[in-house]
């Protein structure tokens, strides 16, 4: 069993040495265009956002952040001409369409919902385009900061310490980044409880 674990250790210590060694232009255009594609298929966003700051450290937010924007205009779009006609037809729900229009509402599902469901449902419900767009900017910023700040602080601890046996409770940013997780987790479920029963 030990065997295996050091292994395993070696494969991700080479992993993230190779990783080094790529070029960043190239890696960032291939990143910011998968990103691009899989945001807007119903994958979970979170593993996209590891991988991006696996790559990149702290810049994979960047383009992680820049992908969720260009892939939810990208689901906007097209849902709005796929069911533009459609969606017409469905019964009007007086919450819906209070819904729609109030921005902390917005907020609040883009942070809770899962990335391309909530892109989905949006899209679908026909929010304007200026409310969703600033919905979707405000809105990934915590789940993804905090993510890529845990990411990037083990990446950077295990290529500084050459072994993945560190204490990564010593490290501020991947601390700051833990309570950012928490909170996120704890105040999206009080806000969920409360607002979206």
């Amino acid at each position: 069993m030990e065997f295996f674990l050091n292994e395993f250790k070696m494969n991700i210590l080479n992993y993230l040495i190779y990783i080094e060694t790529i070029d960043h232009f190239y890696l960032i255009f291939i990143l910011c265009l998968f990103s691009i594609i899989l945001f807007s298929i119903p994958i979970p966003g979170s593993f996209l956002v590891i991988i991006n700051a696996s790559f990149l450290g702290f810049g994979g937010f960047f383009v992680s952040y820049i992908s969720c924007v260009i892939s939810s205009i990208i689901v906007y779009f097209f849902f709005k001409k796929l069911f533009f006609k459609k969606n017409k037809l469905l019964p009007q729900y007086n919450f819906i369409e209070k819904s729609k229009n109030n921005l902390y509402t917005l907020i609040l599902c883009r942070v809770i919902v899962p990335f391309p469901i909530c892109s989905y449902l949006l899209s679908f419900i026909k929010v304007k385009i200026k409310k969703y767009l600033f919905a979707t900017i405000i809105g990934t910023i915590p789940g993804t900061l905090s993510i890529t700040l845990a990411f990037a602080s083990m990446k950077n601890a295990i290529l500084k310490n050459s072994d993945i046996n560190i204490n990564l409770f010593k490290d501020p940013i991947f601390l700051i980044s833990l309570i950012i997780i928490f909170s996120f987790i704890f105040f999206s479920h009080i806000l969920k409880k409360r607002y979206l029963k």
